[in-house]
């Protein structure tokens, strides 16, 4: 589901459970929550990546350019993951130029039909395709105008790997994990506090 996303947040069940525990510091419940997200969200954006390279055979540093999480925070107590609409540059994909086009790999060697790799004069190696022109054909000597190719299928890739059960179950887990671990850590925070006013 390109352009998807994936939201995240504490269930009913563990919410009840923290707003118990922090029943005279309410304000602190917040804290709790947003952190154990932010931290769960996290989590997701590695294993999507992780998951995608292995199934989709790239490399996880391109595919995290196209997975982001927008952070929890103390008024919107869920984060969401997401994954572009844009496609990858075909230049990613080890593209070799063949009579018809150009191949890339991606689960196995593709032909992009009419394609060429050309290098611009900055340094950028590109997979490019001649626009189509509805205006009469440019003079001799003139070529027509050329885009850069993209594969938009692989972004939705990467989002349905997003939305697997075992990758949205193991997100849960961390976070529900991570809920726990937040809410000790304060609570031993305000423990050393009171601890130490009762020493003076």
């Amino acid at each position: 589901m390109a352009g998807g996303d994936i939201s995240f947040r504490v269930d009913d069940a563990q919410l009840a459970e923290i707003q118990a525990i922090f029943a005279d510091a309410p304000k602190e419940i917040p804290k709790v929550l947003y952190r154990a997200i932010n931290r769960a969200s996290r989590k997701i954006q590695s294993l999507v990546a992780k998951t995608a390279s292995k199934l989709l055979g790239i490399k996880q540093k391109i595919i995290r350019k196209r997975i982001w999480y927008r952070k929890a925070t103390r008024r919107r107590l869920y984060a969401t993951v997401r994954g572009g609409v844009v496609g990858f540059l075909m230049a990613d994909f080890d593209p070799r130029q063949v009579a018809k086009g150009v191949q890339i790999k991606l689960r196995k060697r593709q032909l992009v039909a009419g394609a060429f790799v050309a290098r611009m004069p900055k340094g950028h190696v590109g997979v490019y395709r001649r626009k189509p022109s509805a205006r009469p054909r440019p003079p001799k000597g003139h070529a027509l105008p050329i885009k850069e190719q993209r594969t938009p299928s692989v972004t939705q890739a990467v989002m349905e790997v997003a939305a697997l059960p075992s990758i949205v179950r193991e997100g849960q887990e961390v976070l529900s994990k991570r809920v726990v671990a937040e809410a000790q850590r304060i609570l031993e925070r305000r423990a050393a506090k009171a601890a130490a006013a009762g020493d003076e």
